[in-house]
């Protein structure tokens, strides 16, 4: 069931992004949302989402296809990585590997437009989309996690488990 609550929330972040909200210079709520599955779910199950969610992304946006494959799985596998190492459950931590997943995707993006010929009138368009971006992460980053959260664990609440009881011969 947590499953297709993934799948749904993908949906229509995809649905926020590709419909509602296109070309708007705020921080990607997918890339929030990657972050998210790389700290509350299992590898193969967030590995799956992650590279769906990208796949779906790149085929419906306009932009170069790859950006947002490539930088879901790059912070997701990141965030999996640095779990061993440091303490996850810091808000810190979470908003710079969101900020660290913005300048990823726009390092894409920026790559992209500079191998092209009119890269001329684009790079300083894309580097202030890329601060506009980074300040809106600043900001939105910390509340669509905690959302993330507070959805995921009301409607699938862990139960508490009771103290353990010896087996009596």
């Amino acid at each position: 069931m947590s499953l297709l609550l993934h799948y749904i929330v993908i949906s229509m972040l995809t649905l926020a992004m590709t419909v509602f909200f296109p070309g708007y210079p705020l921080c990607n709520p997918m890339l929030v949302y990657t972050v998210y599955l790389g700290l509350e779910s299992d590898l193969f199950q967030g590995l799956v989402l992650v590279l769906v969610a990208g796949l779906v992304l790149d085929g419906l946006t306009g932009g170069p296809f790859g950006v947002f494959i490539f930088s879901f799985l790059w912070v997701f596998c990141m965030v999996r990585w640095l779990g061993g190492f440091l303490r996850t459950s810091s808000p810190l931590f979470s908003l710079l590997a969101v900020l660290s997943g913005v300048l990823l995707e726009n390092m894409f993006t920026i790559l992209t437009l500079a191998s092209g010929t009119h890269a001329a009138g684009a790079l300083p368009a894309a580097g202030r989309f890329l601060v506009i971006q980074m300040l809106s992460a600043l900001v939105l980053s910390p509340l669509l996690l905690r959302f993330f959260r507070k959805v995921h664990h009301c409607l699938f609440p862990v139960k508490a488990v009771g103290p353990l009881r010896s087996a009596s011969l």
